[in-house]
């Protein structure tokens, strides 16, 4: 069996000793899928970057930012404006703490044709987060990290006294097996599609239980103070925010044999990779809110956000592999490879809002508490970040093998060393309207239209200096040929992507008293969105030099243009809410929200259940 083994060995490594200059050929010609794609799209977004990390009770898949303005509850109406808190409602103390499934990681089996070209929107969890615009390949499907645990204190320092103070919690943590980075330089890995959810492998991981280690840990702190006072009509309040983030995790794996007995081998692998990365933000919102009337009132909210993000990338592959008869010089292999990347991330951001909010009663009975009511809310963002990465890439490989009448040897050497810098301005528009209709004195129905439109602007120009070098010889029966090829390179690299979408959502919302112990919520919401997406990076050869066996040619000067497709998608889904609030005790609610998730892969289809259960004790 070892001999057959050597066999085969022996001519995967032959086959590969004379196939190797031609792929190192093929690689320098396809700078399309090399050495034109800029190192900033191998980070790894994240949708809570540059985002205050509010705590939503109703975030279960589908509805999150549909719900703000939609639903009234204390936290709800906190992320409208700081300064809505209903004094009359919250009472000396509130408090709150939920837990929540997390979503399934499903197989996702699409192979296009194309995996740099395909923007899915029909991966996405929650439409209204639509932001990031990143393609999207087979492999295994990865959820957005949501927190896991919520809670918020609010309450009266001051009995008696319209001032309320409080704070709430978020935590996100996870342990997973390892996962590439989302968009490396020499290989094709997927990331977040343009709505942050879609993240793939893009390869199965693997695991060896006695030298391998394969492993990712992702957790983080969302924290927000709250304060709140009021002097006759007119209600202030403010929120300060903040957020850490951190990511950390490494793949490796080694392996090592020797044999003998008539034949030597001797083979070692070992290959390392590990990332992390780091987020923090600090956040400051005001809002003012006054009552028009007993029945209206109107507010506005004004807050900004300084945020850093980085990343880091190691990554150390090294293998040998030597093979001999007992006979010297029958037949004889060697293969050696080393590789060494070291990359960088650092981004540097501000986000600014403003926002307006209106609430009325409508019709006739507009004094009666049961009369219906109108409330538009509106938010707008604008967000500049400052982006920098450096990459430092080296790999030579070197193989030789003699067997009698033939023998062959090649090597390769890549060293890839590239700085750039750019920036990413964005701005989002979002405006929610509904009316709540009160329906008996049990009942309520709530309708809306949320509309979000958002605009991405990505320029980043990069550095690169580039060196190859390739080299192949072999003889039989006394006949040798060579190969050689040689290649450097500096250029610049200027990538602009440009990305636009809007998004419409109807969403619909009942309560119903069953009595004063038990009610039931449902909600409907409709999701239609819009893509519009344009990338292209335009390569300057400052000095581009290649020789191939002894004929050298030189594109100095040069620029091309590589243009990925434009992108025009849309998608139309539904999501689907059902509730119950369960009051055992005078000022305790328990609270259960279950959403189903329709999944379809391989040819297959299941729903998967997402739930949350609350607790909310009012005193």
């Amino acid at each position: 069996m070892s001999t057959l083994r050597a066999s085969l060995n022996a001519a995967r490594l032959l086959k590969a000793a004379v196939a190797l200059p031609l792929l190192l050929l093929a690689n320098s010609a396809s700078a399309q899928f090399y050495d034109s794609r800029v190192v900033d799209k191998a980070f790894e977004e994240n949708q809570a970057f540059f985002s205050p990390g509010l705590l939503n009770p109703y975030g279960i898949s589908g509805f999150g930012d549909a719900a703000i303005g939609l639903i009234r509850h204390p936290l709800l109406d906190l992320q409208v404006n700081p300064s809505r808190v209903s004094s009359d409602s919250l009472r000396d103390v509130f408090a709150y703490v939920d837990f929540r499934r997390t979503p399934t990681e499903q197989p996702d089996y699409y192979y296009g044709g194309c995996p740099y070209c395909r923007y899915d929107l029909a991966v996405t969890d929650d439409l209204s987060r639509s932001f990031l615009p990143y393609p999207y390949y087979g492999g295994y499907e990865r959820q957005p990290l949501r927190p896991i645990l919520g809670a918020a204190l609010l309450g009266r320092p001051i009995p008696g006294k319209p001032v309320i103070v409080g704070a709430t919690y978020q935590l996100v943590f996870k342990d997973e097996p390892y996962y590439a980075v989302p968009y490396d330089i020499y290989r094709s890995v997927a990331t977040e599609d343009f709505t942050g959810r879609g993240v793939t492998d893009g390869q199965v991981p693997f695991y060896d239980g006695s030298s391998g280690e394969d492993g990712f840990r992702t957790s983080g702190h969302l924290v927000n103070l709250h304060s709140f006072t009021s002097v006759g009509p007119i209600a202030v309040g403010g929120r300060l925010g903040l957020a850490v983030n951190t990511l950390d995790g490494s793949r490796g794996n080694q392996s090592a044999w020797t044999t003998s007995a008539g034949q030597v081998e001797r083979s070692f692998w070992s290959d390392l990779e590990e990332r992390g990365q780091d987020y923090r933000h600090i956040d400051l919102e005001l809002g003012l809110r006054y009552a028009l009337s007993p029945y209206s009132s109107a507010g506005i909210t004004v807050g900004g956000l300084r945020g850093s993000a980085s990343q880091e990338l190691i990554r150390t592959d090294t293998s040998f592999y030597s093979h001999g008869l007992a006979v010297p010089e029958q037949d004889e292999q060697q293969y050696l490879r080393g590789g060494n990347t070291t990359q960088k991330w650092d981004r540097d951001g501000t986000s600014a809002w403003i926002g307006f909010d209106f609430d009325s009663a409508i019709g006739s009975r507009r004094a009666d508490r049961q009369a219906a009511r109108l409330f538009v809310v509106y938010r707008g963002t604008r967000t500049d970040q400052d982006l920098e990465s450096q990459s430092v890439i080296r790999d030579s490989t070197f193989s030789e093998y003699t067997g009698g009448i033939s023998s062959s040897s090649s090597s390769s050497t890549l060293d890839d060393r590239r700085s750039g810098s750019g920036t990413r301005d964005g701005w989002s528009h979002r405006i929610a309207t509904g009316i709540r209709w009160p329906v008996g004195r049990r009942s309520q129905v709530t309708l809306g239209l949320n509309v979000n439109t958002k605009r991405q602007q990505t320029a980043v120009s990069e550095r690169a200096d580039l060196f190859q070098h390739s080299r192949s010889e072999w003889t039989h029966q006394g006949r040798t040929e060579s190969w050689l090829y040689r290649r450097e390179a500096e250029q610049v690299l200027n990538w602009d992507m440009d990305v636009r979408s809007t998004i419409w959502t109807v969403p619909l919302y009942a309560t119903t008293n069953l009595s004063e112990y038990v009610t039931l919520e449902f909600g409907l919401n409709r999701s239609f969105a819009l893509l519009d997406l344009t990338d292209e990076t335009i390569v300057q050869n400052i000095r581009a030099i290649e020789t191939t066996n002894g004929q050298t040619r030189t594109r100095d000067g040069l620029s091309e243009r590589y243009r990925e497709p434009r992108v025009r998608e849309s998608d139309i889904r539904t999501a689907f809410l059902a509730g119950a609030t369960l009051r055992p005790t005078r000022g305790l609610d328990v609270r259960v929200l279950l959403a189903p998730v329709l999944r379809e892969y391989y040819g297959e289809s299941d729903i998967e259940w997402r739930w949350w259960i609350g607790f909310e004790i009012t005193q």
